[in-house]
């Protein structure tokens, strides 16, 4: 038995007593290469030649036949690369559109426009993209766009991208309460082995902490896993008072930004997600309908189209602080504004940063 064959044996046994499907985290690097390769600097030991090598598609492929022997089972990649999806048919189901939370990708309407065309030009057919805007390695979307004045509008603007485009959201825990960064206070209290390792390295050089450690903040990637907060308690509700949790509660928690307190308001965040969601959930054209652009007249307002069988449903996104003017096509049902409107017509002004989903019925 080859040193693959085992390993997919096991993901048969996985797969036969029921797990749904696997999330493939670091998978790039499961193949080392030959030693006679390695070269000797510090980033090159951790991964420099240890991602990428042509034998990861031989496994990926490997597991997809496994995968592909039952009828509900999915591969998932925590990657961006394309290939990694194959001809669309034999290696990954789904990768991550992870170029839609970099900087590279400017949180606007143009922006996501120019990132959607890209990847569904790359996409192979039979290939499936998931979206998302916060995970465990980037800084919690809020803060990322946050200009200081509408971090909660903005939020809500980003799920409603996230809940009505085409691909598979994914959502991290706290950014439904709208939790957001948090700077570890103290290098005792940091987890990041990254952040550490670099400080290390400067503190070796004769940097003191003073001077490190911002930076070490700066590139920690504690900020975004902070426990989730529950309630107003100690811990945040998350742990006993007296327990020390691996990483520090962000002190918002106080502040509101806690589940208890959002579910006691309805016009909180984390009720905004809960629509929105089961908005998704019962709108076939959401759920499952394809995607195409929509000229609206105005660049700074994304407009699309999902359309599924009998139902088409256009989605309206303001990305700026400022009304906007839109020009549609009659006939019209409005299915949801975060503005609360009660009806749209065929020339609209949209509020600062609203949400409008409308559905025409054949």
């Amino acid at each position: 038995m080859t040193i693959f064959e085992q390993p997919l044996d096991r993901f048969d046994i996985i797969c036969f007593i029921g797990v749904a499907g696997f999330d493939m985290m670091r998978f790039e690097n499961i193949i080392e290469p030959a030693p006679s390769i390695i070269t000797p600097t510090a980033w090159e030991k951790l991964f420099g030649t240890q991602v990428n090598l042509p034998q990861v598609h031989d496994i990926m492929r490997g597991l997809r036949r496994v995968v592909d022997d039952y009828s509900d089972r999915v591969l998932i990649g925590e990657t961006g690369d394309m290939p990694y999806l194959g001809d669309g048919t034999d290696e990954l189901h789904m990768i991550f559109n992870f170029d839609l939370m970099t900087h590279d990708t400017p949180f606007t309407a143009h922006g996501v426009y120019t990132n959607l065309a890209v990847q569904y030009a790359n996409m192979p057919m039979g290939g499936w993209m998931a979206n998302t805007l916060n995970n465990h390695d980037s800084t919690r979307a809020i803060s990322r766009f946050d200009d200081g004045t509408a971090p909660i509008p903005r939020a809500k603007l980003s799920i409603a991208l996230m809940l009505t485009l085409e691909p598979t959201p994914f959502l991290y825990n706290g950014e439904e309460i709208g939790m957001s960064n948090y700077d570890v206070p103290q290098r005792d209290q940091m987890r990041d082995t990254l952040a550490l390792l670099m400080g290390d390295i400067l503190l070796k050089d004769g940097h003191s902490l003073q001077e490190v450690y911002p930076a070490m903040q700066k590139m920690s990637r504690d900020r975004c896993r902070t426990p989730m907060a529950w309630s107003n308690a100690p811990n945040g509700g998350f742990s006993p008072e007296n327990i020390t949790t691996w990483l520090p509660l962000n002190p918002e928690y106080a502040d509101g930004v806690n589940v208890a307190a959002e579910m006691a308001n309805n016009a909180s965040l984390l009720h905004f997600y809960k629509r929105l969601i089961a908005l998704r959930k019962a709108t076939p054209a959401l759920l499952c309908g394809d995607y195409a652009p929509l000229d609206v007249t105005n660049a700074l307002v994304l407009a699309f189209i999902r359309h599924y069988e009998g139902q088409t449903c256009t989605v309206l996104l303001n990305f700026t602080g400022m009304v906007q003017m839109v020009t549609l096509s009659a006939p019209m049902t409005l299915l949801f504004s975060s503005a609360d409107r009660a009806t749209i017509g065929e020339n609209e002004v949209l509020f600062p940063y609203e949400v409008v989903i409308i559905s025409q019925t054949a």
